[in-house]
């Protein structure tokens, strides 16, 4: 006979947890404006190449404290920062082509057991 077993998914949970922790401890809610780290990404030329790298960097800037339809708890920046996207136009050999794309939207940084930045399409 098999059983059709649901077990709870602690991960979000312990993170809702979390987000009602942090508001009560630093006297916030949701909604209010914070000073946070985002990370956003910068192009620089390799030495001596015609290609680029991608690097990540961070800036201090203003951010709104959100929640996710979870309920789990992130901050999302005021302003647009640059984000990179590697892509090429899909050939092979010599005719391959590739580049970075650029995609200009909000850092967004998820609380719970470290800093996760995640973006809108994950």
């Amino acid at each position: 006979m098999e059983q059709d077993l649901k077990f709870p998914n602690i991960n979000i949970d312990y993170l809702r947890m979390y987000k009602n922790e942090f508001l009560e401890l630093n006297n916030l809610k949701i909604g209010d404006e914070i000073i946070w780290n985002f990370k956003y990404d910068t192009l620089r030329g390799r030495y001596k190449s015609r290609e680029m790298d991608k690097f990540s960097a961070y800036e201090k800037s203003k951010g709104i404290l959100k929640e996710d339809d979870n309920g789990v708890l992130f901050v999302e920046s005021i302003k647009d920062y640059n984000f990179y996207n590697y892509t090429s136009n899909g050939l092979t050999g010599r005719s391959r082509k590739s580049w970075y794309q650029l995609e200009k939207k909000k850092a967004m940084n998820y609380f719970g057991t470290g800093y996760v930045s995640r973006f809108h399409n994950e």
